[in-house]
């Protein structure tokens, strides 16, 4: 009973947390075979997601159930929007013009620190 109580009193340094690894352990992100290895992971996830679409269609499951099986869309997945517009092009010139006037800000602030 009193050692459970001396160990809440001991300070944080001297309490040792059983869960910390050392960052040896770690594997490196930026080894070959770990890319190689990430990549074969993903490789079979996706086939196996292709592999339940297909049975899926194969079964005549099209429709509901087999838009449910799909992934859900990202968030970049959605429709383009028409680059004709007129509104569109306003848009686009405006942020070019943005753009360039930010850029040519920049350059004069870097000539004027130049001659002072």
């Amino acid at each position: 009973y009193t050692s459970s109580i001396s160990y809440y009193r001991m300070s944080e340094a001297e309490q040792v947390p059983e869960a910390a690894a050392p960052a040896e352990d770690l594997p490196d992100l930026n080894d070959p075979d770990m890319e190689n290895a990430a990549l074969k992971i993903q490789a079979r996830a996706r086939g196996m997601a292709d592999r339940k679409r297909v049975d899926a269609i194969k079964e005549g499951k099209e429709g509901a159930d087999a838009a449910a099986d799909q992934p859900a869309k990202a968030e970049g997945d959605e429709e383009l929007p028409d680059l004709n517009d007129p509104d569109m092009e306003n848009a686009a010139l405006k942020i070019q013009a943005r753009a360039r006037g930010m850029a040519d800000r920049k350059r004069v602030d870097a000539i004027k620190e130049g001659k002072e």
